[in-house]
């Protein structure tokens, strides 16, 4: 049911548009045209020929590879798609996007437009990233302590351990690169005393 007192025209859907956050634009599905967008997406004066690709990439020609274009998408299936992009802002800084697109269908079922919304993750993509590394390192680190845990073979005489291969090894080298661990040599009190005794003992 229609409200009568909700405000209606154009001048209503722009001052919409400029209120939110986010980048929101309406593009040609047909050359990839801007047509509107609202002033979180405008990073510059928009021409009648200005194209998302070049806006939002600084390309010339749509997105592709790493960078799915969603025109090109929905386009294919008519359906809302989602995918995250690297988009430059107002200072020319690479801002990773997630892009949130919905086809616009006219009268007859034909695709007209699309309709583009960018959510800036970049923040969220770092602490993602940040998290993967530390998860690496712990499994890096867990590895290692699997490595040392358990019974290592060990000659009684020489010391050498054997390794899973059957090599016999220093203790000193399979440490090393078993773990993170390093070795500096010295001389225990008692083995100083038996190489190198003291005059008059």
């Amino acid at each position: 049911m229609k409200d009568s007192q909700a405000p209606v025209g154009f001048d209503f859907l722009v001052r919409i548009l400029e209120a939110l956050p986010h980048p929101f634009y309406v593009i040609k599905a047909d050359d990839y045209t801007i047509v509107l967008a609202n002033a979180a997406a405008r990073l510059g004066a928009l021409t009648g020929e200005t194209t998302c690709h070049a806006l939002t990439h600084h390309s010339p020609t749509p997105c592709e590879g790493d960078h799915p274009c969603p025109v090109r998408l929905i386009r294919e299936t008519r359906q809302p798609v989602v995918v995250e992009h690297t988009h430059f802002d107002a200072d020319g800084q690479p801002r990773t996007i997630e892009v949130h697109a919905f086809p616009i269908l006219d009268a007859a079922g034909q695709l007209t437009h699309i309709i583009e919304c960018g959510m800036d993750i970049s923040t969220r993509r770092q602490a993602e990233l940040e998290r993967q590394a530390v998860l690496e390192r712990l499994e890096r680190a867990l590895e290692q302590v699997k490595q040392l845990s358990g019974l290592l073979p060990i000659c009684a005489a020489c010391k050498k351990i054997r390794d899973p291969e059957g090599g016999w090894r220093q203790l000193e080298a399979y440490i090393r690169d078993h773990s993170e661990a390093d070795f500096s040599h010295t001389l225990c009190p008692a083995c100083a005393d038996r190489l190198y005794p003291k005059k008059g003992s």
